[in-house]
């Protein structure tokens, strides 16, 4: 298939949606840049598809934090996952174990949120989705193994409130595009 171009576009609240396509509209830098890309004709088209979803930031991190140096570093890694959830009252089970404890277990173990946001509109609503930063793949390997065998982690996936709240789980290892800002 082709590749997952994946963007990451923050809003203060929803309202901001069309701003930012009308903005883009009135822009001349950004229309002389994207010619050849919007010229394209339905025989021609530059993607599959854009898959969009909505997410609301969560309380374990209300904005969107990208690590210090990041664009430095050209071996950097990320890793997008997206948690399905079978109903809407076990979707929000996930969010509550997400900001009760599982964040912390994350930064302990060198997995770097950028964000993470609980879907509100998207093709695998309900849902919970994050995107982490490594500084390479080597270390994206470790702190997912430093994370299945971290204490607190063996006792927060055995809290029985939390089995079951995840049905399903996509997960994407991307790399930075040369235009990256994050």
């Amino acid at each position: 298939g082709s590749p997952r171009i994946v963007v990451v576009i923050p809003h203060e609240n929803a309202d901001l949606i069309p701003v930012c396509k009308s903005k883009l509209e009135k822009d001349a830098e950004y229309q002389k840049a994207a010619q050849s890309y919007l010229a394209r004709g339905p025989k021609n088209s530059p993607y599959e598809r854009i898959e969009s979803e909505l997410l609301v930031a969560m309380d374990c991190m209300p904005l969107l934090k990208v690590p210090e140096n990041q664009l430095k570093n050209p071996k950097r890694v990320f890793e997008l996952r997206v948690y399905e959830s079978a109903n809407e009252r076990l979707g929000d089970l996930k969010v509550h174990m997400f900001n009760n404890g599982e964040v912390p277990i994350f930064l302990d173990c060198g997995i770097q949120p950028i964000f993470i946001g609980q879907a509100v509109i998207g093709p695998f609503t309900p849902n919970l989705s994050y995107l982490t930063a490594y500084p390479n793949e080597k270390a994206r390997t470790e702190a997912w193994t430093a994370f299945r065998s971290h204490p607190d982690w063996q006792v927060l996936k055995k809290i029985s409130k939390y089995a079951g709240t995840v049905s399903k789980i996509h997960k994407y290892v991307l790399t930075p595009a040369k235009y990256s800002q994050i």
